[in-house]
Formats: structure tokens, sequence, C-alpha cells
């Protein structure tokens, strides 16, 4: 009678042994899971946000390119009137 108690509450033990260990391997695989959705969906957004931050500079550095130009325009016709006039001063 203690030989088949014992073997049949080994048998209970093992039995839920492996449901513990079906339980937290569910567990980890859900947890793990769960950790890589977490970093694909972060590098989507700080790609996104990097592409974005590159488009907005490369419009601001087209702008500031025109500026420039528009300014260097605006510099030579001012030297112009101004040579000008010193040429009919003398």
């Amino acid at each position: 009678m203690n030989i088949s108690f014992l073997l049949q509450n080994a048998t209970s033990v093992s039995g839920e042994i492996d449901e513990v260990y079906q339980r937290l391997a569910l567990a980890l695989q859900e947890r793990t899971d769960y950790l890589k959705n977490s970093v694909e969906k972060y590098l989507a957004t700080e790609m996104k946000n990097l592409t974005d931050l590159k488009n907005n500079l490369d419009f601001e550095l087209k702008n500031i390119q025109v500026n420039i130009i528009n300014f260097s325009i605006q510099i030579q016709y001012f030297i112009s009137k101004i040579l000008n006039h010193c040429l009919k001063l003398n």
C-alpha cells in the first residue's frame, strides 16, 4: 500500500511539475513575443521620426539656401547701385 501510494504521489507530482513547466513556458513565450513586438513598434516609430526629421531638415536647408541666394542677389544689386552712384559723383 505504501509503495502504491508513493508511486501514485510521485506520478501526480511529476504531472504537476509538467503543468507548471507548460504554464511557465507559455508565459515566457507570451512575454518574449510582447517584448519583441514592443521593440519592433519602437523601431518603426523612431525610424519614422528620424525620417520626418531628416525631411524637415532638408526642407529648412533648402529654405536657407534660397534665402542666401536671394540675399546675395540683393547685396549685388545694392553694391551695383552704390558703385553707380559713386561713379556719377566722379
